[in-house]
C-alpha cells in the first residue's frame, strides 16, 4: 500500500556538495511550483480571435518566476565564497547566482527531487 501525506514537509534537508560544502534544499511539488507561478502571473486584456471580444489573459513572469524558485529552493549554504574568497551570504541574488552553475543547479535539483519522493510511503499490508 502507498501512504500519501496530504501536508507534505516544506523543510529543508542538508546535502553535502563536496568536503566542507553544503546546500540546504526545500523539496519542489506540484503545489509549491503552483503557488510560486501565481505570485508571477499579470493579467491583462487582450482580443481574443475568436470571439472578438476583450479577455483576461494571464502572463507568466519567467524572470520573477525563476527569482521566486532560486530563493525558495535553497535555503542556506556553508563553504561557498565569492570572487573574493570571503563567505558568500545567502540572499536572492546569490541564490540565483548559484543555480547559474551548471554543476550545482543539476545537484540541487537532484536533492530537491528526492526530497520530492519521500513523502510517500510505502506499507506492506
Amino acid at each position: 500500500m502507498l501512504k500519501i501525506s496530504a501536508n507534505p514537509s516544506r523543510e529543508s534537508r542538508r546535502f553535502e556538495y563536496a568536503p566542507g560544502v553544503a546546500f540546504w534544499v526545500r523539496p519542489v511539488t506540484a503545489s509549491i511550483l503552483q503557488e510560486l507561478r501565481r505570485g508571477c502571473l499579470t493579467s491583462r486584456l487582450a482580443p481574443n480571435p475568436k470571439t472578438r471580444q476583450l479577455e483576461n489573459l494571464d502572463e507568466l513572469d519567467d524572470v520573477k518566476f525563476d527569482a521566486a524558485l532560486a530563493d525558495y529552493i535553497l535555503e542556506r549554504w556553508e563553504g561557498v565564497a565569492g570572487e573574493d574568497g570571503g563567505a558568500l551570504p545567502v540572499t536572492a541574488e546569490n541564490k540565483k547566482l548559484v543555480l547559474d552553475q551548471l554543476a550545482l543547479s543539476e545537484f540541487i535539483w537532484a536533492a530537491a527531487k528526492s526530497l520530492d519522493t519521500a513523502g510517500a510511503e510505502l506499507k506492506n499490508c
